[in-house]
């Protein structure tokens, strides 16, 4: 085809023998949907099964040995980058229809979109459609679980029309992964008997795959990971992490592999073993170096928190300091209030390490009242034994007497872990006895769940 039309030389090549009619058909096709509003129209009302089998026709073109004979290979080169090119314009096409249908989706209230789907289910069908929410889920996950749970739970109403025997090969993959990201906004959510719950159901989802692609395989168990190590299953994180780096590494995705270090290194964190962890760190952040130029910040951050906390844990901290001030405005590229919130009780924890008191108190408590307004409370609370570590520290007995007067009731209505509370309650009373200690405060923290892993490294 010239300019888009068809030429004499078209109809020609549906007679050689190296070509198939298919192909002048459907290059008759592709020119009519360009050319025509109304049969364009019509074919988005069509239905997906049947589009679905016109796109996978296309799939059957490959380009032409290389060692053929040139001239051989003219007639056949033209029409397959003919077809080759209507199938790039088709996937333009549908990428565009979808991202329509996804802005529309994002605008409508939440509680509407399902009901939209289901009464538009030819409009609200495509794969393209369900790949844009998947990313978006992943997106914003660890600022909105609640959300990133609606949309995913949106999915399967999007492909309620590849059930059954004539189900595009690709559909069950996406549904696994839907499933999977669901389970973990539940798991940052808090609800980690509904997320179990769910991963054990996707093990034998995967299983009945006739060919599970490594980079699901992997995602599936990156994923779960991230919910037994709060677990403290460490030994089933360990043998997930290990499937998902095998398969991310078989999938050819660097950045999977990074996120999966990071993993790794909250796994030896967890296990004791700072050295351990922080070595991991350093693999991570040279792995991320060499991916590309655009680099993931959330990831990059993550390697450096996680290198200044295994430092500081060593007792290194004005390296960790070092690292941080070369840092810091990474930090602050960042729109996530979260972030920000960790920057500060890194600062807090080098500088008490350094031995600069003041300092200390003044990150740690902003620290705190971050948390506190992003409703991150167990977190917040957290910030509070940091910061009765730096007033014991600095021997400032009244500030450590004031602290104890304000810890249960700023955190009694804040819907706390039954532990969590108790181990504040525990602190006041210490505080007050006068009977705090270095060694009572890491007993605290032992006690209670996610401490090991804060501030977070910023895993899946």
């Amino acid at each position: 085809m010239n300019d888009g039309h068809l030429r004499d030389d078209d109809y020609a090549a549906g007679d050689h023998p190296a070509s198939d009619s298919a192909d002048l058909a459907r290059c008759v096709h592709h020119h009519l949907l360009e050319s025509c509003p109304d049969c364009r129209l019509e074919w988005s009302r069509l239905g997906h099964r049947l589009q679905e089998t016109y796109r996978s026709e296309l799939g059957r073109f490959t380009p032409p040995a290389r060692d053929e004979a040139p001239d051989a290979n003219l007639l056949v080169d033209d029409a397959e980058l003919e077809a080759q090119d209507a199938f790039v314009s088709d996937l333009r096409y549908l990428r565009r229809r979808a991202q329509e249908q996804f802005w529309k989706l994002r605008r409508m209230p939440p509680e509407r979109r399902a009901s939209t789907i289901r009464g538009a289910f030819r409009q609200y069908g495509g794969r393209a459609l369900v790949q844009l929410i998947l990313d978006h889920c992943r997106t914003i996950v660890r600022n909105q679980p609640s959300e990133a749970a609606g949309w995913a739970e949106l999915v399967p109403l999007i492909l309620e029309w590849t059930r059954g025997q004539d189900a595009p090969s690709w559909a069950p993959g996406l549904l696994v992964r839907a499933e999977a990201q669901r389970a973990n906004a539940l798991r940052i959510s808090g609800d980690l008997a509904a997320a179990d719950t769910i991963f054990r159901r996707l093990a034998g989802s995967l299983a009945s795959l006739p060919a599970a692609e490594p980079g699901l395989v992997a995602e599936v168990a990156s994923l779960e990971a991230s919910l037994r190590i709060p677990q403290r299953r460490i030994a089933r994180a360990e043998a997930l992490l290990a499937r998902a780096a095998a398969g991310y590494e078989h999938a050819g995705d660097r950045l999977g592999v990074v996120r999966v270090r990071i993993q790794q290194a909250s796994v030896a964190w967890m296990r004791g073993d700072a050295a351990r962890t922080l070595g991991l760190f350093d693999r991570a952040a040279e792995a991320l170096a060499s991916c590309s130029d655009d680099v993931d910040l959330r990831l990059l951050l993550a390697t450096v928190t996680g290198r200044v906390v295994a430092l500081a844990e060593l007792g290194r901290f004005e390296p960790a300091a070092g690292l941080l001030r070369r840092h810091q405005d990474d930090y602050e590229a960042s729109d996530d209030p979260f972030v920000a919130a960790i920057f500060r009780g890194l600062q807090g924890r080098v500088a008490l390490g350094l031995g600069r008191f003041d300092r200390a108190e003044e990150a740690f408590t902003s620290c705190r009242d971050a948390l506190l307004t992003l409703g991150r409370n167990h977190d917040a609370a957290l910030a509070c034994l940091d910061l009765a570590e730096v007033l014991l520290a600095a021997r400032r007995v009244d500030d450590l007497a004031s602290l104890a007067t304000q810890l249960v009731p700023l955190f009694r209505s804040k819907e706390l872990p039954v532990e969590t509370l108790r181990a504040l309650e525990h602190l006041a009373r210490a505080i007050t006895a006068r009977r705090l200690s270095a060694s009572l405060l890491a007993e605290l923290r032992r006690r209670l769940p996610g401490t090991t892993a804060w501030p977070a490294f910023g895993t899946p």
